[in-house]
This record gives structure tokens, C-alpha cells and sequence, in this order.
């Protein structure tokens, strides 16, 4: 199969911003790490769709993508 190939990313853990959601400590942490992961992908995307060599080893996320 030959042609454009798509790919559907919907990001579904909802609002990370810690001033609305008031996490703290260990959920804080994890929120940061979601955020920080989506930057990463976010940036291999636009990369890839660019023609450029995306940096995969920035995070777990885009390690696996590779």
C-alpha cells in the first residue's frame, strides 16, 4: 500500500496545568512528566513532517516511537 500515511493522536488525560487542577507532590511529578513527554513527541512530529531527523532519545515516549 502506497500514499500518505496518517497517524491519529489524541492526547486524553485532560488539563495538566497546575493551577487549575492544585496537584501537589507525587501528582505534581507526574503531570510535569506527561507534559514534558508530549513536548518531545510533539517536536518529532513536526520534525518528521518537516523532513528534518527528529531526536528520539529525548524521552521513553519517543524512544519507543523510533
Amino acid at each position: 500500500m502506497e500514499g500518505d500515511k496518517n497517524i491519529l493522536l489524541v492526547d486524553l488525560a485532560g488539563s495538566e496545568r497546575v493551577d487549575k487542577t492544585g496537584v501537589e507532590g507525587k501528582e505534581l511529578l507526574e503531570a510535569k512528566a506527561i507534559n514534558k513527554s508530549l513536548l518531545f513527541l510533539n517536536k518529532v512530529i513536526i520534525d518528521l513532517n518537516s523532513g528534518s531527523n527528529p531526536c528520539f532519545s529525548n524521552c521513553r515516549l519517543t524512544k519507543i516511537l523510533r
